[in-house]
């Protein structure tokens, strides 16, 4: 059997669902697998940012990337799918439309949590961002007050002086 050649537009026009299917099931069984690493790699960043770990939460970012550079290569190998899926899907068995909506399926509920779980921890983040925005504000005031109260090289320096007496 031939191998099955892709094209912008999808399998090749003559290339049946026998032998596209079964490679668009090893890319969604692959998509899963990085998705549920996603997945865990979003665990661990919302413990590394409830500890204010900054330190393991930069290094969590990098391996995150790694995984989501891979994602998105297989984003581009779903895509001629994906662009004509009606037609396709017509010359799919209904055992096979029913295995690869399970695929999609376990894909977009992957998607779905760690989208959650991110959007929790960015709100987290501007959460203590503005806290700590609001301490160096406060700090700087008072900064501001003792350098007024202690203009002169330290010493504190009346402003007004009692004549009457």
């Amino acid at each position: 059997r031939p191998a099955l050649r892709l094209t912008q537009d999808g399998p090749a026009p003559r290339a049946s669902a026998d032998q596209w299917a079964p490679r668009l099931g090893r890319i969604l069984d692959r998509q899963r697998e990085l998705y549920e690493r996603l997945d865990s790699l979003s665990r661990e960043q919302s413990g590394h940012i409830e500890r204010g770990d900054t330190d393991g939460l930069l290094g969590l970012l990098g391996q995150r990337q790694t995984v989501i550079d891979e994602i998105s290569r297989l984003n581009d190998e779903v895509a001629p799918f994906a662009k004509d899926w009606e037609k396709l899907s017509a010359g799919l068995s209904e055992a096979q439309r029913a295995d690869l909506r399970r695929k999609f399926d376990a894909v977009a509920g992957l998607v779905q949590a760690i989208t959650s779980r991110d959007d929790a921890d960015r709100r987290l983040l501007e959460e203590r961002r503005g806290r700590m925005g609001d301490e160096l504000s406060a700090m700087s005031k008072a900064r501001s007050a003792m350098n007024a109260y202690t203009r002169g090289g330290g010493r504190v320096s009346p402003r007004y002086e009692d004549r009457s007496a």
